[in-house]
């Protein structure tokens, strides 16, 4: 994390988080990310790009996230690998089911499909894995609302 507010190097894009926090972050990661992809290509170059909607803690995850799929150099890969890499991550990066959901959300704010498949399809697990849907209720913390009445 750098709070220092110098000007990105050429290959570099600058993104500020919900919480203030300032990123200097590598183009070829920006670019898995299409809602900065497209800020950056109607801007021109914009100085720093504001990321309203995802904490630093979120959005840090997301670089490591990125930073995984371009060093696996990843365009498409098995349900099963694909699984297998995001549980991985999950454990290595102690992703809790609350991070799971903000990465959800962040995944679906920045358009990354990688991310997006990935969080996805372990949610779709943990639902398949309970046998009903009272079990499903309890394993998500998902409560009946009240009835009016």
């Amino acid at each position: 994390m750098s709070l220092s507010i110098v000007p990105a190097e050429d290959d570099e894009v600058t993104i500020s988080t919900s919480n203030g926090d300032i990123y200097h972050i590598k183009r070829v990661l920006a670019e898995q990310m299409e809602t900065i992809r497209n800020k950056m290509a109607a801007s021109g170059n914009p100085y720093i790009i504001p990321l309203v909607d995802t904490d630093s803690s979120t959005f840090v995850l997301v670089l490591k996230w990125c930073t995984l799929m371009h060093n696996l150099r990843y365009t498409s890969m098995t349900v099963d690998i694909s699984r297998g890499i995001f549980n991985g991550f999950m454990h290595v990066f102690g992703i809790n089911r609350s991070m799971l959901m903000k990465l959800i959300m962040a995944s679906y704010k920045l358009q990354i499909s990688s991310l997006s498949n990935a969080t996805t399809r372990r949610v779709a697990d943990e639902i398949r894995a309970c046998q009903t849907a009272e079990e499903a209720r309890i394993h998500f913390g998902v409560y009946d609302a009240p009835q009016d009445g």
